[in-house]
């Protein structure tokens, strides 16, 4: 697995802006069979050196744990994707004072925003 994140927070309270908090990360998750013994790490970085090191250090691990029965690929091929449509490139296209301004709109229409 390969993530590349953006992440954007905004938290809105009397109108104010309570809790504003942005990040990007990224990283690299790899997890493998060796017969029926499984194998996880992850790394955020991306370099070439750290990949072998991660993929090395997977294999290790997959070699020292206990097999399970469970464990391993499935009895069939690659099967289709459902399409899920989770993701909306809009609002990450949209510029940051609008999704403050879009948080303090939904604060006063879902929360109420009762005074006193």
């Amino acid at each position: 697995m390969i993530e590349s994140v953006r992440e954007f927070t905004v938290m809105v309270r009397k109108g104010e802006i309570e809790t504003l908090q942005k990040s990007v990360s990224k990283g690299l998750g790899l997890r493998l069979f060796v017969g029926k013994q499984l194998g996880f790490s992850y790394t955020s970085d991306l370099a070439p050196e750290s990949r072998d090191e991660t993929v090395r250090r997977t294999v290790e691990l997959a070699r020292i744990t206990e097999a399970k029965p469970w464990q391993g690929l499935p009895d069939f091929g690659p099967q289709p994707l459902a399409s899920l449509d989770l993701y909306d490139p809009e609002i990450a296209a949209m510029p940051d004072e609008k999704k403050v301004a879009t948080a303090r709109v939904a604060e006063l229409t879902v929360g109420g925003n009762k005074s006193g």
